[in-house]
Formats: C-alpha cells, sequence, structure tokens
C-alpha cells in the first residue's frame, strides 16, 4: 500500500476505538488512548510510512506468504479474469487445506517487537523524571505505534499473503494498491507538504 493508504488506515483503527461499544471500565481507558493519538496526529503519515521509507524491510517484515503445504495441494487454480474473492473461496479447491508461511516470512514477530517496544518505552516513560534526557517523549512512542499499524496493514493485504506471483504481467498487485491510494486521495484533504491530514 502507499503513503496515505497506510497513514488512513491508522486513523480508521482510532477512529473504530472511538466508535467501538465497550464496558464503562473499558471505555475510560479508550477514551483516554484516543484522545492520546489525537494529540500525536501529526505524524501519522511519516510514522505509518516509516517501513517502506527509512526501515525498507520489503522482503520479509511487509509480507505472510501462504502456500498449501503438500506438493499436491501447492497446484492453485488460475485466477478467473473477473470474480468476487469470497464466492471463489467457497468453491476452491484448497478451501481448508493446511498451510505453511515462507520459512523467510517475519511479519508476526516483527508485530510483536515494534508493540513490545512501544510498551517498554512507555514504561520507562512513567518511571523517568519529567525532561530527563533517557524518557521516550510521546512522539517517539506514536512513531512507533504508527509504524507497526503499517505493519499490520501489510499483514491484512491479500496480495502479501499469497504464495503466487500477482506482480507479473498485469501487476495486479500495483494497480489495487494505486486504486486504493487514489479513493484515499479523493476523500481526503492531503497536505502534501506537511505529510498530514486535514
Amino acid at each position: 500500500m502507499k503513503k496515505y493508504t497506510h497513514a488512513w488506515l491508522a486513523f480508521m483503527a482510532i477512529k473504530r476505538l472511538e466508535d467501538v461499544k465497550l464496558p464503562s471500565t473499558n471505555r475510560r481507558y479508550a477514551d483516554s488512548l484516543v484522545e492520546w493519538f489525537k494529540r500525536h496526529k501529526d505524524g501519522v503519515a511519516k510514522g505509518a510510512w516509516y517501513p517502506d521509507l527509512v526501515v525498507k524491510d520489503m522482503a520479509n517484515s511487509h509480507v505472510l506468504k501462504l502456500t498449501p503445504s503438500t506438493e499436491a495441494e501447492r497446484k492453485f487454480r488460475r485466477l478467473p479474469t473477473t470474480y468476487l474473492n469470497y464466492q471463489y473461496s467457497k468453491s476452491s479447491p484448497i478451501r481448508k487445506l493446511s498451510f505453511t508461511i515462507d520459512e523467510h516470512d517475519n511479519l508476526p514477530d516483527h508485530c510483536e517487537s515494534i508493540a513490545h517496544s512501544a510498551i517498554d518505552h512507555l514504561k520507562m516513560q512513567e518511571c523517568e523524571e519529567k525532561r530527563s534526557p533517557v524518557s521516550p517523549t510521546d512522539n517517539q512512542i506514536a512513531l512507533l505505534l504508527f509504524m507497526l499499524s503499517h505493519y499490520i496493514g501489510d499483514a491484512h493485504m491479500p496480495f502479501h499473503c499469497d504464495s503466487r506471483r500477482f506482480s507479473e504481467g498485469i501487476d495486479l498487485h500495483g494497480y489495487m494498491e494505486g486504486r486504493l491510494d487514489d479513493m484515499v486521495r479523493r476523500h481526503y484533504r492531503i497536505d502534501e507538504d506537511n505529510e498530514r491530514f486535514l
């Protein structure tokens, strides 16, 4: 996915947290987190794009390629030219079969690592005195969480979860990511110079 699609997904996650029905004890914590994110929203575009711009670990941390487990099951049926994914999957010969993950993909581990880093930063912030030079800032923690949203978004991108090659020939993968980005740009005003939504 592209830069502003990733930022939009992070915003939508915050919006869902704001809108979800929760017991009153949990609602208080959710509201506090939503308000915290709102105070740090200007970093969303940059933070959600750091994995592609700075970290550049696309080969293994942005994908979770699944392949049928046995050689006999590896024979994917060719995709029809037009179809509804759900309808196709209902009649797929590989439905309910076991799958393996490419041994080089580490997306879940990477997500867990970033989540633990954010939690550790929050704990360090709690025990350090204000303005301590070793205390992580809220902006640093927000950056980690926006980076995490990038990897979680990629984990749910269908082309990142299927071992077939969707970029060969018609580049369906790139086309779909471009369409998503066009939709975000069409429905939101974006301040390119300051890398933020308006």
